[in-house]
């Protein structure tokens, strides 16, 4: 009987193949390196944004949203994550969705509320020698107030107001006791005076001194400033919350001839500082001076910040009292 043997001969093993499948799963620096880029891409335009709030509040924050959103994709893309536990994966986007939700609640959306006012005292008629807010008063001024408060429950910072009433004013000043806060003039037109004035003096020499200008003449002669157009800056480095700070404006208007010195405009178009000069005979310098004005109207525009929010306001305010 005959039989036959049949042996099962193992199947040759392929060379090659694991080898090249470890060079294949073996992963290239330049693609750790990347996986590091897109992992911190993200953060890098939150923290990026919120440093450039300060000077560009709304470019920041469109940068932040960026950041949060380039976090996100990430979370939801990252092979790793896929791979790995959904709780980590889930547990990352919950936090994107969390700080991005506070960040517009605690920031973007949050109010900052700044009230501006203006009024003027009915009757300024006040005795000689009384003195208002470092202002020594004279019966052709008309009490102007403009008040600043911070209603919101927070500080704010940096707070730098422009107030521009519709009146010539002679000086201002803030009358809130205990404030960090201060007036600047403005500059712009103005009448400058020599009170006690030498006299035969030929030249006059302007010097322009930030916003503002000084003026002298050949004979000694050193002018002050008078009266002036422009209004004031207020700056204050912080504004509490629930507080208001008062300014008191003292208005005028010059007589009509005073007013026909003043330059209309340079000539040929040309820009810097055009003057008019005369000489009058000795006087109350307050004679030059109309009554008391009436005042309709107020200008405030400037910015200020709530944190890290930066906030402006533009508004033109009805003068209560005013007339």
């Amino acid at each position: 009987m005959g039989h036959c043997n049949i042996n099962r001969m193992p199947k040759k093993k392929s060379r090659g193949k694991p080898a090249e499948k470890k060079r294949n799963e073996r992963q290239s620096p330049s693609a750790g390196h990347l996986v590091w880029v897109r992992a911190l891409a993200g953060p890098a335009f939150v923290v990026g944004g919120w440093q450039l709030m300060p000077v560009s509040y709304w470019v920041g924050i469109a940068i932040i949203y960026l950041g949060f959103t380039l976090c996100l994709l990430e979370f939801a893309h990252e092979p790793m994550l896929l791979n790995g536990s959904y709780v980590l994966q889930i547990g990352l986007i919950a936090a994107v969705f969390l700080l991005t939700g506070w960040f517009s609640i605690a920031v973007v959306l949050v109010r900052s509320p700044i009230d501006v006012a203006a009024y003027a005292i009915a009757n300024s008629d006040y005795p000689s020698g009384t003195v208002i807010g470092n202002i020594p008063w004279n019966s052709h001024f008309t009490d102007l107030r403009v008040s600043i408060t911070n209603s919101s429950d927070d500080d704010y910072s940096d707070v730098d107001l422009a107030i521009q009433p519709d009146q010539w004013n002679y000086k201002a000043d803030i009358f809130t006791e205990n404030t960090e806060c201060k007036v600047i003039s403005m500059g712009g037109n103005a009448v400058l005076i020599v009170p006690s004035a030498k006299g035969g003096g030929s030249k006059v020499t302007m010097h322009h001194i930030g916003d503002g200008f000084e003026a002298e003449d050949d004979a000694g002669d050193v002018f002050e400033r008078f009266i002036q157009e422009g209004g004031y800056r207020v700056v204050c480095s912080k504004l509490p919350a629930h507080f208001t700070v008062e300014v008191v404006f003292a208005l005028v208007r010059q007589q009509r001839q005073l007013n026909d010195l003043m330059p209309k405009s340079l000539p040929n178009g040309k820009q810097g500082i055009g003057m008019g000069i005369a000489e009058l005979k000795p006087m109350d310098k307050f004679d030059m001076l109309d009554p008391r004005p009436s005042t309709y109207n107020v200008i405030a525009k400037g910015h200020y910040n709530h944190g890290a929010k930066k906030c402006s306001i533009q508004a033109i305010l009805n003068v209560d009292n005013g007339h």
